[in-house]
């Protein structure tokens, strides 16, 4: 079977908007709908593919995927949050460790109570003993708690930057779905087009598959099957 040329087809059945329809674009136009209610799996499969890949060579490409993946992490206002929490719990960490220090420091003065002899002086002593080892124990948890904030800190101002880096791609791929967008409301006749040759399709193959009431499976290998056409296109805009 010679290969029928869609172009042609498809490009002599849109009207010009306020002009009435001509002889030849009606005739056209009713050739594609016969074209799309074929019985033949084998011309609708070749129809379907070229109309795809129309479609899939003149628009900018699908990303949905990969926008649905960055709109969870490009929150930027989310990721600032959480930094100023972790800069706020990172300050509060500094302040315990400097008061712990200077704990320390003062435990390390020896009174005058316990420069006495005897046994006020050794009380005095003892307790000073009991209170260095207690600002020490102290001093040692603010470090830890204060090292941690930090790592916090750090990984928090990381988060950002990648959020930061996910908004800027999010940004460009909401632009080529604009355009992606446009192209479509340009070319609607060849969307529709592609959305009855693909509904006709499936319809034509459930009919072929489904047996006949009493009788064998029918074998739907008969016709040659056509090449495969690109990933089918998604179907994203609407008649207005």
């Amino acid at each position: 079977m010679a290969a029928l040329d869609f172009a042609h087809i498809r490009s002599n059945v849109v009207v010009p908007t306020g002009s009435a329809p001509s002889p030849l674009n009606s005739a056209h136009d009713m050739l594609r709908r016969g074209l799309a209610t074929s019985e033949s799996v084998t011309l609708l499969r070749e129809l379907s593919a070229e109309g795809d890949q129309f479609i899939t060579r003149g628009a900018p490409p699908d990303h949905t995927r990969e926008t649905e993946t960055l709109i969870s992490r490009a929150d930027v206002e989310g990721a600032l949050s959480r930094l100023t929490d972790a800069e706020d719990a990172l300050r509060d960490a500094q302040a315990r460790r400097e008061d712990a220090s200077d704990a320390v420091s003062e435990t390390q003065r020896q009174t005058l109570r316990a420069r006495l002899p005897g046994r006020g002086g050794g009380q005095a002593r003892s307790e000073g003993t009991n209170s260095r080892v207690n600002a020490t124990i102290e001093l040692n948890a603010a470090r830890r708690g204060e090292s941690d904030a930090m790592r916090a800190f750090v990984v928090a101002r990381h988060e950002l930057d990648e959020t930061k880096r996910s908004a800027l791609e999010l940004a460009g791929l909401r632009g080529v779905e604009a355009d992606r967008q446009r192209w479509l409301g340009d070319h609607r006749e060849e969307v529709r087009w592609a959305n009855d040759l693909h509904a006709r399709l499936e319809a034509r193959t459930a009919e072929r598959n489904r047996p006949a009431v009493g009788g064998p499976r029918p074998d739907v290998s008969t016709e040659p099957r056509a090449a495969q056409g690109p990933e089918r296109f998604p179907r994203l805009v609407r008649d207005n």
